[in-house]
């Protein structure tokens, strides 16, 4: 066991800081004045009514800290060592204690003489006997009032008022200022903060602890402190009927005790019975009512909803706060007022540049979460990037490496390669996908568009378009294209195949089960579809089997780029592109060569008619969401040679080298028997595949070929016509 176990979450807080203060000087061990400074820095109220006795400004101290960091000479190790003089201050701060935990008290009378040395080195306008100060402090307030008293609370919470924060909260003056008035309530002072996940509820508690800390809140309010309470680490290793509750009236009771403690409770609405066994919130509303603390409350919109608001009793008791998410403009501010922290930290400079890159690329590419926190974690990861990289400056060319990793766009870590691409797309695409030249060209022009941010709706997908066809034709293979072009990931093209969802119910699998119903807290299918992959291709495959319920759902999404689950979250589609495919087979190709206006000499039917046609399998409603209805034409004659010489084929003999070490190649008589139109009437790449099958591979002798490895390189086998089948020659050696 420790010898700080058994020190108060107080006393371990100055530890903590002293020992990061030492680390940022390079050194190995703890010296007093080390621990003094430390002291002096916590924040804690009885250590700010020190040095207004003593008239020390705060600027002194933080002076002398920066001027103690400048002078580092190297890498502190792991584990730092205590200098005698340090050891002798904690061997009587604890034996001072006795048996109770080490507090503040202790920890300054055991560091009188060299605190009164350090408040003199400081200018202090006044002397103060530490030791007789103590005394008229204990005088002024309830013994209970003392750190050393609490047993609860240091183990279940973290004072944040005794914490020194190293950067501003910029950009909530109007939240903080209501969470403040809340506060100064004297009938119900209590907070709810209710926003989404990132908005920065946490950030904006720890920014009034920082204006507590500061004196620079109403008379109320001076000298509060604010315990921070995880409703987990209540209910933490209380498996025994009963222990939950004596815990939680412990931490009530010496609330209760303090004079103008706050308890924040983030996650507010696990206390509610649907969370806990018991229902915390049958103990937390009597306490409230008393009103002899105050409480400030953390949850989302959701959960809000769905718990603290079902219970009219808890909610009446607090005064709700919305966390709106901040704008571009005012996320750009808190990254400013991160600026100076960060450029300390990474001893690198942040241009300007870099900043704005920050929060213009974040948007755009991590849709899925919210300002500030997506802003904040892509400038840090930078920072981490440029460290790594040894640069002593941020550009904005680190942000954009950092946000295409934190989106996983391995393409966008090359912004050169990135803007060739969509400037060839067409030809790209081209390269794979044989005999869909107007397709490609339609779905090349509206998605270069689109990436380049011209679209006139910006908050739609990236192109929605519904490729109809006979199967075969390259609609699945331009959707996987498309997406690995754009993204240079191979698993960025999301596939889901609607025949799956039929029945009405299905949609419940895609968008997860309403309040109340079994299943309302697994994650819905398209919801982990989608991690992680938010610039990609979504494939919805057969589109037209769903049902008509699913269909409309999803032409609500192409509409408005947004995902409504039933759980009240939503996903933001603005930087994928979705796909949606109908085979539309022989048959139906045949009522629209049939249908007036359209000539049996032409190759493919008109938008006009195609619509009409499809109207029969999708509701007209999804018809018009879609961006471009894209007509793949029956496979000819050279794109189906393409497919067995340039795609099929080599496939093939990447498996045989790696196998058998051979390979198979094609005269051109060869491929134009594979490729005839009578051996795959339906002009698809799966009957290619099925030739091939029958009549090469069939007859391939492969347990005569040699082992894999056993050959330097793979011998050739010719395939060629003989008699009008196709026959394979084999090298002599076998």
């Amino acid at each position: 066991m420790s010898r700080y176990d058994k020190y108060a979450e107080s006393a371990r807080a100055v530890l903590r800081s002293m020992s990061e203060l030492v680390r940022k000087q390079g050194r190995a061990s703890c010296s007093a004045q080390d621990f003094c400074l430390a002291l002096l820095q916590s924040g804690q109220p009885e250590i700010r009514r020190l040095l207004e006795k003593a008239q020390v400004a705060e600027e002194r101290l933080k002076d002398l800290c920066l001027a103690q960091e400048q002078t580092a000479t190297g890498t502190a190790p792991q584990r730092l060592a205590l200098e005698d003089d340090l050891r002798r201050i904690l061997d009587q701060a604890e034996a001072m204690a006795k048996d109770k935990p080490v507090g503040l008290r202790e920890l300054l009378c055991a560091a009188e003489a060299e605190l009164s040395q350090l408040l003199a080195n400081l200018g202090a306008a006044q002397k103060v006997a530490v030791s007789e100060w103590i005394g008229q402090l204990e005088a002024e307030q309830p013994a209970t009032q003392t750190a050393a008293s609490l047993e609860a609370l240091p183990k279940l919470s973290r004072e944040l008022t005794a914490e020194q924060r190293s950067f501003p909260v910029v950009g909530r003056e109007r939240e903080l200022a209501q969470l403040i008035a809340v506060l100064t309530k004297f009938f119900k002072p209590n907070a709810l903060l209710i926003g989404e996940p990132g908005v920065g509820k946490t950030a904006l508690v720890e920014g009034l602890a920082q204006r507590i800390r500061q004196g620079a809140v109403p008379a109320p309010l001076q000298g509060a402190r604010i315990f921070e309470v995880k409703v987990g680490d209540l209910v933490a290793g209380t498996g025994v009927v009963g222990t939950l509750e004596e815990r939680v009236r412990k931490m009530l009771n010496e609330l209760e005790s303090l004079t103008k403690a706050i308890l924040f409770l983030d996650e507010i609405h696990q206390i509610v019975r649907a969370h806990t066994p018991s229902g915390l919130a049958d103990l937390f509303k009597p306490a409230l009512a008393r009103g002899k603390f105050r409480c400030i409350g953390a949850t989302t919109i959701g959960e809000y909803h769905r718990y603290i608001e079902q219970d009219e009793a808890l909610a009446r008791r607090f005064e709700t706060i919305v966390i709106q998410e901040p704008t571009n403009e005012e996320t750009l501010e808190i990254l400013k007022g991160l600026q100076k922290p960060l450029e300390a930290h990474y001893n690198l400079t942040i241009n300007a540049e870099a900043l704005s890159a920050c929060v213009t690329l974040s948007s755009l590419y991590i849709p899925n979460r919210r300002f500030p926190d997506k802003a904040i974690d892509a400038l840090d990861r930078a920072c981490v990037l440029a460290v790594q990289e040894g640069r002593n400056s941020l550009s904005a060319t680190t942000v954009e490496a950092a946000v295409a990793e934190r989106a996983g766009l391995a393409l966008h870590l090359n912004r050169e390669e990135y803007n060739r691409r969509l400037e060839q797309l067409g030809v790209l695409l081209s390269g794979r996908v044989f005999g869909q030249q107007k397709a490609i060209e339609s779905v090349a022009n509206v998605v270069t568009l689109c990436k380049r941010r011209l679209d006139l709706h910006p908050e739609r997908p990236d192109g929605v378009f519904l490729f109809v066809g006979p199967r075969g034709t390259g609609k699945r293979t331009l959707g996987r294209s498309l997406a690995q072009i754009l993204t240079g990931r191979e698993d960025a093209c999301i596939e889901l195949d609607m025949s799956e969802y039929r029945n009405d119910a299905s949609l419940t699998s895609l968008i997860g089960s309403p309040p109340g119903y079994v299943g309302y807290d697994d994650q819905p299918r398209l919801a982990r579809a989608l991690r992680g992959c938010w610039s990609g291709v979504l494939l919805l495959r057969q589109f037209q089997l769903a049902c008509e319920p699913v269909q409309k759902f999803f032409s609500e999404v192409f509409q408005s780029g947004r995902l409504e689950l039933a759980n009240g979250k939503s996903l933001f589609l603005s930087n994928m592109t979705i796909i949606a495919t109908l085979d539309l087979q022989s048959d139906a190709l045949a009522r629209l060569r049939r249908s007036p206006g359209f000539h049996l000499e032409d190759t493919e039917p008109t938008a006009e008619q195609t619509l009409t046609e499809l109207s029969r399998w999708i509701p007209s409603e999804a018809l018009r969401s879609f961006d471009e209805v894209v007509v793949f034409r029956p496979l000819d004659s050279a794109a189906r040679k393409k497919i067995v010489s340039e795609i099929l084929l080599p496939s093939i003999n990447r498996r045989l080298r790696e196998q058998y070490a051979i390979e198979l190649a094609a005269d051109e008589t060869a491929l134009e028997w594979l490729a005839a139109p009578e051996r795959n009437p339906e002009g698809g790449a799966h009957q290619l595949e099925q030739v091939l099958m029958e009549h090469v591979l069939a007859r391939l002798p492969v347990p005569s070929f040699s082992t894999p490895g056993s050959l330097a390189e793979p011998r050739l086998c010719r395939v060629r016509l003989c008699n009008g089948q196709p026959a394979i020659e084999l090298p002599g050696a076998f």
